[in-house]
């Protein structure tokens, strides 16, 4: 017994007519009257006597009449619910985005996604490079701008979007002055890194020791702000990434290109392989198609 059996026993107890039942429920009377003799058979007792020109409730059905009335309100009310739990849940996306990306990059994009998803609500989460791999992976993000390299056996890459890569540079030091730099004018300088999980650290190095040397490290932050300071203080030389023209001026800190080959950063837009796209999901990834 199931709760469609007690649907169609209570739309028995209304008309008291198998055929009516029937055609309420878009049933053969013969099919009305096999669920009932189904459900008699399961309990072991008659529920309804069968008159000739109508039914009524035997003191058994009367007995399970408030009750089967009951639990079917019941399940109405918990699908109503679950259905509008869902469609709320479907209106939310959760992004993933590595620390010390700007806003400026995605900015415009999610701008356009609102104006066609204005229901939506974005969940941004903000974590390390590593980190936002593992959040696709777990599912605590939907979506993720994943620094490259990533892995396409466990992600699907759905969009990748090159920058070219800037040194934030205090105006105390002299090569501030240079309209743009080279990987080899970085021998004496020290860096500073943003976060301790970040790729970028594993390709400054590979680019430095193609050219000779071993980077200085010279402090890795969490905090963008501190990292402003400190370059601003000369301590160490820090990175940028993205459009200088789109960048939040800083007094007392330049921003200067590199142009060595191949120095560049890769952002992609990705998701797990486990995960199934949802309208809202493709809705935002369609917004980064000319990224």
């Amino acid at each position: 017994m199931d709760i469609q059996d007690l649907k169609c026993f209570l739309t028995v107890c209304k008309y008291m007519n198998f055929t009516k039942a029937g055609q309420k429920l878009h049933f053969s009377q013969q099919g009305i009257s096999k669920i009932i003799k189904q459900m008699e058979s399961s309990l072991g007792v008659p529920l309804f006597v069968r008159e000739r020109s109508k039914l009524r409730l035997t003191e058994y059905g009367s007995y399970l009449y408030p009750m089967a009335k009951k639990l079917c309100g019941e399940y109405q009310s918990m699908m109503d619910s679950m259905n509008s739990f869902i469609a709320k849940d479907n209106e939310k996306l959760k992004i993933a985005i590595p620390r010390g990306m700007t806003w400026e990059l995605i900015g415009g994009q999610l701008q356009n996604f609102y104006n066609h998803f204005d229901n939506a609500q974005l969940l941004i989460t903000q974590t390390d490079d590593l980190g936002v791999e593992k959040a696709l992976l777990n599912g605590d993000a939907d979506i993720g701008f994943c620094i490259a390299p990533i892995s396409p056996e466990l992600f699907t890459l759905h969009k990748t979007h090159r920058e070219n890569t800037h040194y934030m540079i205090s105006a105390q030091n002299p090569l501030s002055e240079k309209s743009e730099l080279s990987i080899d004018d970085m021998r004496n300088e020290k860096f500073i890194g943003f976060g301790a999980r970040n790729k970028g650290h594993d390709t400054l190095k590979n680019y430095c020791r193609e050219v000779g040397f071993e980077p200085v490290l010279y402090a890795e932050v969490d905090d963008m702000n501190i990292l402003y300071q400190m370059v601003k203080e000369n301590r160490g030389i820090g990175f940028y990434v993205g459009n200088p023209a789109n960048a939040s001026l800083i007094d007392g800190i330049k921003l200067v290109r590199d142009v060595s080959a191949n120095w560049y950063w890769e952002i992609i837009l990705a998701t797990s392989r486990l995960h199934a796209l949802r309208p809202i999901d493709r809705a935002f990834i369609k917004e980064f198609h000319d990224w």
